[in-house]
């Protein structure tokens, strides 16, 4: 296994990349769930499933306690 050099380590470190919770960037619920749904479908070989209307309406008014992560779990198990 590779090993991270430490110095490289402590150079990053010093940049803060701070991404919002998914519960304040609902517009992309739809984008990030179909990506999901389309990557879980060609994995499998199957035909793209689509969320339905009440399904979408669903995930976007639920209040995510996690974050994209969560999503992928809820959209495909």
């Amino acid at each position: 296994m590779a090993k991270f050099r430490e110095d490289l380590f402590y150079r990053l470190n010093v940049i803060r990349i701070e991404v919002p919770k998914l519960k304040e960037r609902i517009d992309d619920i739809k984008l990030l769930a179909t990506a999901f749904l389309k990557m879980h479908s060609d994995s499998l070989g199957e035909e793209l499933r689509v969320l339905s209307k009440e399904a979408l309406e669903y995930l976007e008014k639920y209040d995510w306690p996690g974050n994209v992560r969560h999503l992928k779990i809820f959209v495909i198990g």
